[in-house]
């Protein structure tokens, strides 16, 4: 046999012997280095997780913050709060009549506390929440501000986002409008579904409260660096900055992610390992010198290319002259490597082609009817879990089927492209633009009020009035009506969307070239 020497046959076990012997030792290393390589290159993976989680939570919260602050200001700037507010506060008015038009003014806002104080801190409303309004005189200066005032409190044992600004009536000062926001226990089981770590409030290293278990659960557990050991579980946490009042005793919330799943991977990947080596020295010693010669460096190379073809890689092949059954395996697994090659790259070009027809209208590129059925059911639940205003215009050309008639159906199609255009220009990046048949476009877009959305559909209807389209050197003039709905509790999809579909033929009958409300 080329390469290996004859001899008696012990002296051929006793070389099998040295030569497994070296293998097992070789494989035994690889695998040590193997797993100690996996295991830095998981925890590196795994606090680089840590901080983009740490940071989505830092970006929801900031938002939050910001919303409350928007809210506050449209408060602060509404006409009728100022007058309702000078009335109650220095002429001795009904309460009843300025609560009415405060709850109109801001019962759809997402806060668990509304506080409204004079001047002298009587409350007008909330007067009930005791512990915020002392919280309010401890942590906030006692002038009141023009611009809404945004920190994290710790009240009655709940951490809060709590927001204030102070109301002026001709440039006097009338009181302020205050709200909380509680980061409850439902609050922080929210943020652990959608980031995937846990929660945890912590006050001098150790923990208050958890999205783990009852604090009964989490007694004597200390954070220590970005270490955490809970029931001997280990967690790498990554504190959430926020905003707190000088001096505060206000709690830390921390985010922490389980470390043990890792841990026994590593575990399972050692043991895994290790049984793979000797089982392979044994098979190696059982086959003999031949397979040595004639088998394993093939092998070797076989599965080199095997686990590069499972990662998704397709190397280059050379060709194989074929001299035994070995050579013709290799030859063949070659050809079968170049063929799943090929069939991925044409599987991946006809899922691409799939997926933009399966979405897209051919004509003007806008989102088609399939994809509006599959994403207006997403964003009305969007709405349902956290109170985001949704709203829906459905929108037809006026008179389409005259120009159809009058200049052909080919001048039809570019008004058709030319008005997908104009949607494209005039709406934000974050809206949702669909031709859902014929001449009927929708947008699903989101708006702080009804009277902002209905500013968004007029001024797209005024944009198209004032347009030109052209075919084939003919100006063509064309108009648009526009039918609101606003989605609301109760209110079924499908629902939302006839709601918008009879307020447009309201538009159409009442002339055309105009906007219609439809409210539930």
């Amino acid at each position: 046999m080329a390469g290996i020497q004859e001899g008696p046959p012990r002296v051929y076990f006793r070389r099998m012997a040295f030569f497994v012997l070296g293998l097992v030792f070789f494989l035994a290393g690889t695998t040590a280095i193997f797993h100690y390589s996996h295991r830095r290159m998981l925890e590196s993976e795994s606090i680089s997780h840590l901080g983009k989680i740490a940071d989505l939570i830092t970006d929801q919260l900031t938002g939050l913050e910001q919303e409350l602050a928007q809210r506050l200001t449209m408060i602060r700037s509404n006409r009728q709060i100022q007058e309702y507010m000078f009335i109650v506060a220095r002429l001795d008015g009904e309460k009843a009549s300025f609560v009415g038009v405060y709850q109109r003014q801001v019962g759809y806002f997402p806060v668990e506390r509304s506080i409204v104080l004079t001047v002298d801190g009587d409350p007008i409303i909330g007067g009930e929440n005791k512990d915020y309004i002392k919280t309010l005189n401890d942590v906030f200066p006692s002038d009141l501000p023009i611009q809404p005032q945004v920190l994290y409190v710790y009240t009655a044992g709940t951490l809060a986002l709590m927001a204030r600004v102070g109301i002026f009536y001709k440039g006097e000062p009338m009181g302020q409008v205050v709200v909380v926001r509680l980061l409850d226990e439902k609050f922080l089981r929210i943020l652990k579904q959608r980031s995937g770590g846990d929660l945890f409030l912590v006050s001098d290293g150790r923990i208050l409260k958890s999205t783990l278990g009852p604090i009964d659960d989490l007694k004597g557990s200390m954070i220590i660096g970005d270490l955490l050991t809970i029931n001997k579980t280990p967690f790498r946490v990554r504190r959430i900055p926020v905003k707190t009042p000088d001096g505060s005793n206000v709690p830390e919330l921390w985010l922490g992610v389980n470390q043990q799943t890792m841990n026994d991977f590593l575990n399972k990947l050692l043991i895994a390992s290790l049984m793979i080596t000797f089982i392979g020295a044994a098979v190696t010693l059982t086959f003999g010198v031949y397979l040595i010669q004639k088998i394993v460096k093939p092998i070797h190379d076989l599965v080199e290319m095997t686990q590069t073809v499972a990662k998704g890689k397709f190397p280059k092949v050379r060709d194989v002259f074929v001299y035994d059954e070995m050579d013709y395996l290799t030859s063949g697994f070659y050809s079968m490597v170049n063929g799943l090659k090929k069939q991925r790259e044409e599987i991946e070009e006809i899922n691409k082609k799939l997926k933009l027809d399966s979405l897209t209208d051919p004509l003007t590129s806008l989102y088609n009817r399939r994809y509006f059925d599959t994403i207006l059911p997403k964003l009305y639940n969007l709405f349902l879990r956290e109170g985001r205003p949704l709203f829906i215009l459905m929108m037809d050309i006026d008179y389409f089927k005259k120009i159809n008639d009058t200049y052909g159906h080919e001048c039809g199609d570019a008004i058709l492209i030319r008005f997908a255009e104009t949607l494209m220009e005039s709406t934000r990046k974050s809206d949702f633009r669909f031709r859902i048949g014929g001449e009927e476009f929708v947008l699903l877009f989101t708006t702080s009020s009804i009277e902002n959305a209905l500013v968004i559909a007029d001024k797209l209807r005024s944009i198209v009035e004032h347009e030109t389209g052209y075919y084939r050197g003919k100006a063509i003039k064309y108009t648009i009506s526009i039918g609101l709905a606003e989605a609301k509790e109760g209110i079924s999809p499908e629902d939302l969307l006839r709601m918008a579909d009879k307020a447009m033929y309201n538009a159409k009958d009442q002339g055309r070239n105009r906007v219609f409300v439809e409210v539930a």
